[in-house]
């Protein structure tokens, strides 16, 4: 329930700081059982059958560590226990039986780190038990709720024979993570999340403590450089980092805690304090801080006060970590010696060293100075634990006395204790490089990992030369250590990343692997004995895996050799389970499609989790382009055997391939809605994948993609908004731009909207015509003018039908899912083929075709072309449907309305558009595409009577403010029950009824979206219909589009009133770094005659929506429609200007259908219409006719003047 959901469970005040003693009972089914913090106290039986568990009361603890576990016991199980016979301590792990055999290695190292803590501690594990269970496709890692831990089953399944080292070590620092927590954190806990690292930073140091007790021959403190420091010491160096401890004011602020500065920082951090002040000091600290502070909760200064009470008050704890904690980054210290200046070698003299924040980017400057704990040490300590007394640097200089001589090194540092880079003046630095080619030995290990990882990073930031790290690292052809290697293998590899467009690049790589084969050769393919060299062990996997992909002949054969052998007898894999993942990355980077097979089909068959981690690493490899397709489109599948907890890693594993980046970097932007919707998915877990893809980015081209990615996912985008309307707009825009001033920005939204309906409705009136802003263009402007609006609408119509359509089909799909929980299967929901937006190409994926989409095209254009009249009933009734569902919704929500989550009323800005005044004006220009559908109800005064246009603008007018009435009411209950930073999800109404618990609810307003898109592809359909006639009758068109076919002989009389709003599709679109929004205006015609359809032009326009939604990729169709709505709103903007210049305007010729529709139109009896069909032909006016005329004689205006028609409902109508 980390860090805020207990509040969904139950009523609570769910803050870290407010701790109360649980008690809980459960009522279950009696074939499962049950698990939580307690133990189970007694049971009894229900006269339902069922059975009621109670359990023992919880110690006082936070709402967050609540857990409770409800699992078949025929599935579930745990193994014996075992006790602590000096504590009477229950410990055991549990999870499904069929894996209970895997767990047997994590129960043995739970019960010794257990151990451990009791003692270093030393305050007694509190509880008379602690569980550790393992759950299938657990959403994070682990989590430490006091008494039941609880795993991910990749965090305690352990086979020896196809678990690598590597994943070894993973699950015993993991088991000591969680185990720490159980006093760091459960017992004594954060105040307040912004201290985040008071937990998990401690911890993280404190597993590597446990561990190492667990394993000594580990040399886990050897591998702090690259477990921890290592991983953050990058991203800490970027503008982009931030203090360790922050103000988290809101859920997106707490959520961001969750991050390697948090965990490794803070353990580094921890680390440091406790090499400066010695390790029992600290640990005597640590001691007093959870004594002290048992069952309660704390700040960092809390924690400086015990440390320094400690350390007899010795050191000024607070003085010296407040500037490591409240600032971000770190520094970089420079070394700079005086030397004789004679020929003769000077022994002793002065070293000035300095402090400055170091940055990766070169041209970001900072001021901020740290607390250095400064150490160094020269050849004649020889042992760096022989270093020089800790000097305080806490200004910007200061000058030591040193006794070295000219031509001794002096190195900085040692074993990391403090954060900081090194740089040494250039004679220094010549000294040291000639060490290392000397002995490197000399030199601590941890040293020379620091080394070069210190001259990469400092030539990056352009203070040294770019050759010095190349020179550096000529030494390696004598390393065989793990930490200097691991170090040297990440920076090669970013080299590469780098220089990857560059000439030299195979000059680099052959330099690289020149450097590495005699490491190679020593290491081999013989797997390392991990009993008497776990770090060689650690380390193999990766020198096989980078020769083998610098294409070196003798590696590949060798990988090949031991898959062959496999292959002859596939149910016996002997692969060293240290060597599958590079065996299996070499055979799919250079194997065929039929080894791709094998490995799939051992993949659907494998059941060891680890097995398959091995798999979907080797998988990650390939470079074939419709393979890496392939496997990218395995993870969305609703039935793929990649199981949910597999999908995140595995996609950043392949997104960081050099070779398929840019193929996954497509493949994301086009399916990161799908990727948000997988379950257990969320915007934080999904970082990694942006992380990893956008970590081969080294342009401003790439650059300038992500931004515009990143300013199209925030949550869908806005292509969520508008086809749903106001299902998913309001929950967006809150949560992303507004907050509770959502309402106030819907208000403001609606005066453009008013402002631009009053254009339509006076050209409307005065121009009575078909062909809706092309015919106003047409009339007012030249021809061409005419000719390129009426062509901008036809594309835009067709495709924003086939879009609209491909998102009906998605929101089919999950309704279906809802309510039947089953599901279609995913190749009948897309097309065939995707669209990169960067290159401008297509390429195949696994579906097969937009069934769905397909089909309701098909459907609604038979409808039209069948019976114009039935279409209109059919709209009217699934809006009218669509509007009561909403108010439905309004009126069972408000009573749930919690006046506190409208405060505050406009957050305070975080920069950019998000939030503030500037948020607020955003949310509103969205908001705006809410009332969009004025021009559709507008355009339908073609044959309006004149009292009818005069009431026509009042009626836009009417129909606004109740369209605003009810998206007000909408969106104060949804803000009102739910607050807006939790609507960052893709249905933020379904979330709204999540929260109120009625999914009866949920399945209304999966319906009122459905029938919305339902509502937005006819009117696209039919608008488009009628654009295409109009500009066949003018003569920009083929004739055959201005025929029209009068079905049933003598169709009945219908008002057609086809609603419209602006629509885009449900996932975002990007081309060229420009978010591009789908929009559509639809001409509606309203009709109180009998009409005739234009046949050819709804059947060629069903037939091309259909294909295109069928088997086109929304993101291609979506480019086409960019600025087509905007580019008709100016026209007739500027068309309205130009009218009213004129002293008698004159509409554009009357295009309505001819032939025997046409002059139906004009007959008011049968017999008339008898005569016609009889070959006699009465007299026509085919003239320009004035909107504004009068005369008597005209049937038409009869037959209005006989039934005038009310605009004012369609309009309402036209909204929704």
């Amino acid at each position: 329930m980390e860090a805020t959901n207990a509040r969904g469970v139950l009523p609570c005040i769910d803050e870290p700081a407010r701790k109360a003693i649980f008690k809980i009972s459960v009522v279950h089914d009696p074939s499962y059982a049950v698990w939580s913090n307690g133990e189970i106290q007694r049971t009894e039986p229900l006269d339902d059958g069922r059975t009621l568990s109670h359990f023992t009361p919880t110690l006082k603890m936070s709402t967050y560590l609540l857990a409770l576990i409800v699992a078949l016991r025929s599935d579930f199980a745990c193994l014996p226990d075992r006790i602590i016979s000096s504590k009477n301590i229950k410990s055991r792990v549990c999870g499904r039986i069929d894996i209970l055999p895997q767990l047997t290695y994590a129960d043995e190292v739970a019960y010794r780190i257990l151990e451990f803590f009791n003692t270093y501690f030393d305050i007694d594990y509190p509880l008379p038990k602690i569980e550790h269970f393992a759950v299938p496709d657990f959403s994070g890692e682990a989590m430490e709720n006091y008494g039941l831990l609880i795993y991910d089953e990749l965090g305690l399944v352990f086979d020896e024979k196809t678990i690598s080292s590597s994943r070894q070590q993973y699950i015993t620092e993991l088991i000591a993570h969680e185990i720490a927590h159980q006093w760091v954190g459960d017992l004594v806990t954060p105040a307040w999340w912004s201290e985040l690292w008071l937990k998990e930073g401690i911890t993280s140091y404190m597993e590597t403590l446990a561990s190492n007790f667990v394993q000594p021959s580990w040399m886990l403190e050897e591998q702090f450089f690259i477990e921890k420091i290592f991983q953050f010491i990058k991203p800490d160096s970027l503008p982009t980092s931030r203090p360790i401890s922050i103000e988290a004011a809101n859920l997106t602020d707490i959520f961001q805690l969750y991050d390697l500065i948090t965990y490794y920082k803070g353990a580094t951090l921890a680390r440091m304090m406790s090499m400066f002040l010695g390790d029992k000091t600290f640990q005597q600290g640590i001691q007093m801080y959870l004594k002290g502070l048992s069952y309660n909760s704390a700040t960092q200064e809390d924690l400086w006060k015990y440390l320094d009470q400690a350390a007899n008050h010795t050191i000024d704890i607070e003085r010296v970590m407040t500037g490591w904690t409240r600032q971000s980054g770190y520094p970089f210290v420079e070394v700079n010696r005086n030397y004789s200046r004679t020929e003769q070698p000077m022994v002793g003299g002065h070293m000035m060293i300095s402090q400055q924040p170091f940055s990766l980017l070169s041209t970001t400057t900072k001021s901020e100075k740290w607390w250095i704990p400064f150490k160094y040490f020269d050849r004649t300590f020889n042992q760096s634990s022989k270093a020089s007394e800790i000097i305080w640097l806490n200004d910007t200089s200061k000058t030591l006395t040193i006794t070295a001589s000219d031509s001794d090194w002096i190195l900085a540092n040692p074993d990391y204790l403090g954060i900081y880079r090194t740089k040494y003046d250039p004679q220094n630095f010549r000294l040291i490089m000639a060490q290392l080619e000397m002995d490197h030995t000399c030199i601590p290990t941890i040293t020379r990992g620091a080394l070069i990882d210190d001259v990469f990073a400092l030539s990056r930031a352009s203070l040294i030369n770019a050759s010095d790290p190349y020179t550096l690292i000529r030494y390696l052809k004598n390393e065989t250590d793990f930490v200097p290697w691991t170090v040297a293998l990440s920076a090669m590899n970013q080299q590469e990343v780098l220089l990857a467009d560059q000439d030299i690049i195979l000059d680099l790589q052959n330099y690289f692997l020149e450097l590495i084969l005699p490491i190679y050769t020593k290491i081999g393919w013989t797997p390392a004995n991990q009993l008497t060299d776990w770090l060689q062990a650690l380390l193999q996997p990766s020198i096989l895996s980078t020769v083998c992909r610098y294409r070196y002949q003798e590696c590949i054969e060798a990988a090949q050799s031991i898959y062959r052998n496999w292959k002859l007898n596939p149910t016996l894999n002997q692969i060293p389970a240290n060597l599958r993942s590079s065996v299996y990355c070499t055979i799919i980077r250079g194997g065929s499609r039929s080894d791709f097979n094998f490995l799939w089909i051992r993949l659907q068959n494998e059941s060891i989790a680890n097995e398959v981690i091995n798999l979907l690493e080797g998988f990650a490899c390939t470079e074939d382009p419709p393979l890496i397709v392939y496997f990218l489109e395995q993870h969305l599948k609703n039935d793929s055997i990649i199981r949910d907890q597999y999908v995140i890693q595995s996609i950043t594993n392949i997104a960081r391939s050099p070779r398929a980046n840019q193929v996954v970097w497509n493949w994301i932007r086009d399916n990161w809605s799908k990727l948000l919707s997988k379950r257990g998915a969320s915007l934080e877990r999904l970082s990694r994948i942006i992380e990893a893809v956008s970590s081969q980015f080294i342009t401003v081209r790439k650059r300038d993609e992500l931004k515009a990615f990143a300013n199209s996912i925030t949550n869908e985008g806005l292509g969520a908004i508008i086809g749903a309307g106001i299902f998913t707009m309001v929950g967006y825009s809150a949560a992303n731009f507004s907050g509770p001033a959502e309402i106030l920005s819907l208000i403001i939204g609606m005066v453009p909207a008013f402002l631009a309906a009053l254009s339509y409705a006076e050209m409307a009136s005065m121009i009575p015509a078909s062909g809706s802003s092309y015919t106003y263009t047409y009339t007012v402007m030249v021809e061409f003018s005419a000719w390129l609006v009426g062509w901008d609408l036809c594309l835009e119509y067709m495709c924003v039908a086939a879009v609209v359509a491909v998102s009906w089909a998605n929101y089919v799909g999950s309704f279906i899912e809802l309510v039947a929980s089953t599901s279609i299967d995913h190749r009948l929901l897309s097309a065939p083929v995707s669209w990169n937006v960067t290159t401008q190409s297509f390429y195949v994926t696994d579906s097969w075709i937009c069934l769905p989409g397909v089909v309701i095209i098909l459907f609604l254009t038979a409808l039209i072309v069948y019976d114009v009249g039935a279409s209109s009933l059919f709209n009217s009734v699934i809006v009218v449907a669509k509007i009561i569902i909403l108010i439905i919704f309004i009126c069972v929500s408000i009573k749930d309305i919690d006046p506190e989550n409208y405060r505050p009323i406009l957050p305070e800005s975080q920069g950019g558009n998000t939030y503030g005044i500037k948020g607020l004006f955003h949310a509103a220009t969205i908001s705006f595409f809410a009332f969009i559908g004025f021009d559709a109800i507008t355009t339908a005064a073609q044959e309006a009577t004149h009292e009818a246009s005069k009431r026509l603008s009042l009626s836009v007018l009417t129909s606004l403010g109740i369209a605003t009435i009810l998206y007000l009411g909408t969106a104060s209950v949804m803000l009102g029950v739910v607050n807006y930073k939790d609507l960052k999800v893709k249905n933020p109404l379904q979330k709204v009824c999540q929260v109120l618990g009625m999914k009866w609810l949920e399945i209304l307003v999966y319906l009122a979206a459905i029938f919305g898109l339902t509502s937005v592809i006819l009117v696209n359909l039919y608008g488009q219909s009628r654009i295409f006639y109009a500009m066949a009758k003018d003569g920009l068109l083929t004739p055959i589009f201005g025929k029209t076919h009068l079905w049933k002989n003598k169709l009945a009389a219908r008002n057609i009133a086809i609603s419209s709003t602006t629509e885009t599709t449900t996932e975002p679109v990007n081309t060229d770094g420009v978010q591009m929004t789908v929009r559509v205006t639809a001409e509606i015609q309203m009709a109180n005659k009998p009409a005739g359809s234009p046949v050819w032009s709804s059947i060629v326009i069903g037939i091309f929506c259909a294909t295109a939604a069928g088997f086109l990729p929304i993101s291609f169709l979506a480019e086409t429609t960019s600025i087509g709505t905007l580019f008709a709103f100016i026209m007739v903007h500027i068309s309205t200007i130009m009218m009213h210049k004129k002293d008698h305007p004159q509409s554009h010729p009357k295009t309505q259908p001819e032939d025997v529709s046409e002059i139906e139109s004009r007959i008011t009896d049968d017999s008339e219409i008898e005569a016609i069909k009889n070959g006699n032909k009465l007299p026509t006016n085919r003239g320009q006719i004035d909107p504004t005329d009068a005369c008597e004689n005209n049937s038409v205006q009869e037959a209005h003047q006989q039934q005038p028609h009310d605009v004012t409902a369609a309009t309402i109508i036209t909204f929704f």
